[in-house]
This record gives C-alpha cells, structure tokens and sequence, in this order.
C-alpha cells in the first residue's frame, strides 16, 4: 500500500494520485478501473436512517442501497455483523466518509472496490521484516557462550546454526561489490546457485564466498552485543 498519514490516504487513478480523508481505503486491493470509478463518483452523496436493532453491517447495505450511485456489494464482513445497535442510526453526507468511519470501528478492517462491488473485510498487518543482525548475532552470541574458550568457530559450528537463517538472502546482506560477483558467479553456474547462508560457508567455490559469508556473520554479533550493552 502507498504511504499514508493517519488523517488520510490516496486513491491512485490513471492520471494523479487524489489526497482523501479515508484511513482504511485499500488502494492496493482496488483495480485500477474501479479506482477511478471512485475517483469519479467520489463525492457519492447518501441520506439514510436504518431502523433498531442494527449491525453496522446492515447500516452498511443501507448505505450502499441508498446513495446517489448505488454501490454493489462483493465482500462484507462477518465482523460487521457485531455489535447490534439498540439506537437506529442516520447517515447524512459522503457514502464513502460513512463506510470509512464504519471500518473504523474493527481494528484492521480495510474497504475498497474489486470489480464486483464493495468489500469491506479484515486484513492482517504486514509483519515487520525479520531483523537479521539480531537473529543472527544471538545465534552466535549463544555459540559463543557456549563455547568461550573459543577464539573462532569452525566451519561446521557456523553449519550449525546457518539452517536457522534460511529466510535471509545472503546477496542482500553482502557488500555491494560482493553481491555482484556473486549475482555474476550465480548467472555461470545456474545449477548450483547460491542464496543462502548454508550453501555460501559449505561451498568450495567461489573462494571468497564462505569467508566473507562469515564475516558478515560476525558483523551481525557484533551489533547485538552493542545493542545488548545499551541496555
């Protein structure tokens, strides 16, 4: 999804991307002609009242049945069907600013419009990116422990505990010029690509690649025991 603040957000067209006061619109989940659908209609004025007992999912249908440009309905959540309202409720003004506050309601309830309608449904947060120097350096940090008399780990010791940093991809973490003799190495030996921390300390070839894979191993230790003395 593009950038937003917390008072707003974007509906990106063909032309422009248009500045809105939405915080739960999913541009992303929005095809690009449906978008400027939006855009278009994106002062869709409703005057409504739906009677009690209500759930906001049915203030919601009202919505779509009764603004000035009827909106089909594709997704509703099941979420809306809770809580029901013991008061009725009136919707004056911009459909699109009422579904937005309805949404607003369910924590990671988002809304947009697929090719058949409305959707309005759950959508997990995007997890944070794994921190690699903090998994890879406790992992060596531990060895170390474990092994303190140790001044360098073996080539099978680091085999040890690389399978745990399969998620990574070792030409991201490489400095700049040695990830493009390795993107260049890969290219010539498709059949033994190397992307991986396991591969890259077990190979033989290239030369460089096991020592400078546990360089960066050590490198990443040496952050999490800066981190850990700021504690």
């Amino acid at each position: 999804m593009k950038k937003r603040n917390k008072s707003g957000g974007k509906i990106v067209t063909r032309n422009q991307p248009v500045l809105v006061m939405w915080t739960r619109f999913n541009n992303e989940r929005t095809p690009k002609r449906a978008r400027q659908l939006l855009y278009d209609r994106r002062e869709n004025h409703v005057g409504c009242t739906v009677s009690a007992p209500c759930s906001l999912g049915q203030v919601v249908t009202t919505i779509c049945e009764k603004a000035q440009h009827t909106v089909p309905i594709d997704v509703l959540s099941l979420q809306l069907g809770a809580p029901v309202l013991s008061r009725g409720k009136t919707i004056f003004g911009s459909a699109w600013d009422a579904i937005d506050k309805i949404a607003c309601n369910y924590p990671n309830m988002q809304w947009g419009i697929s090719e058949h309608g409305l959707t309005m449904d759950i959508v997990a947060p995007t997890p944070l990116p794994q921190d690699f120097d903090q998994i890879a350096g406790k992992l060596l940090f531990e060895m170390r422990q474990k092994f303190p008399e140790q001044s360098r780990f073996s080539r099978d010791q680091y085999l040890e505990i690389t399978p745990q940093l399969e998620n990574f991809r070792l030409p991201d973490l490489l400095p700049k010029a040695r990830r493009k003799e390795l993107a260049e190495w890969n290219q010539k030996n498709a059949k033994v690509v190397i992307q991986t921390f396991s591969r890259a300390i077990a190979a033989k070839q290239p030369k460089w690649l096991g020592r400078e894979a546990m360089r960066r191993l050590y490198r990443a230790h040496d952050k999490f025991k800066q981190r850990q003395s700021l504690r």
